[in-house]
Parts: structure tokens; C-alpha cells; sequence
């Protein structure tokens, strides 16, 4: 469901995965971690460069507030990597039980092989 141009909210039991991505899972090519390199995600992301956009809103504020969060349980980070490089990941905010993201890592060797979209 698209909410608006630029936030789209995922239904987990209404997400479909095509067989066809299997044998692309089974090779085993990521590794994903969960919430052991917040501060890592974030900063990527700040630094990331976007098409089109100069900047980000990520500023220090930002990734310390966040930061805090994660320290605090309420934010969460998911972090893929390609061997030991951090090639994708998103953080959020978890309440009660949504989870607000900010996918924003993908690296591209990760973008060819992986997109997700509404």
C-alpha cells in the first residue's frame, strides 16, 4: 500500500516473495545481522549520496537521537553484508508493534541483485 509519494507500508502477510528469487536466497551471498551495528547504519546513511538531492536530513542530532534510541531498545537496525562489508540495512522505531523504517543503505552490488518495490 503506498501511503504517500515517498512512504510505502508493507503488509507482512500480504508481502509475496516470486519463487523464482529462491535460488538467489539460496546462494547464500548475504549475511544479515540484526541491531549489532546501529550507529554504523545511520551514518551510512547520512552520507550516502542521494539522485538528485543534495544532502540529507540525517544531521548529528539525528544520528545521536536515533543512536540513543537503539541504546534505549526502541530503535532497531537490520544490516546486510556481502562478507565484511555493510552492502544494505534499515533502522526504525519500533512501537508497540509497528515498525517505522528508513531503508537507506544499499550498496550497488546489492542493487543489482535485490530491489524491493510496491
Amino acid at each position: 500500500m503506498v501511503v504517500s509519494e515517498t512512504e510505502i507500508c508493507y503488509l507482512p502477510d500480504k508481502v509475496k516473495v516470486a519463487k523464482s528469487m529462491n535460488a538467489y536466497f539460496n546462494q547464500g551471498k548475504f549475511q544479515v545481522t540484526y541491531n549489532q551495528h546501529f550507529e554504523d547504519v545511520i551514518r551510512y546513511c547520512q552520507h550516502a549520496p542521494r539522485h538528485g538531492q543534495e544532502g540529507t536530513w540525517i544531521n548529528e542530532n539525528i544520528v545521536q537521537s536515533y543512536t540513543q534510541l537503539s541504546k534505549l531498545g526502541f530503535a532497531l537496525s537490520v544490516e546486510v553484508w556481502d562478507g565484511d562489508q555493510l552492502v544494505g540495512g534499515l533502522y526504525g522505531v519500533m512501537l508497540g508493534k509497528v515498525f517505522l523504517a528508513n531503508p537507506c543503505l544499499v550498496s550497488k552490488a546489492m542493487h543489482q541483485n535485490l530491489v524491493l518495490s510496491p
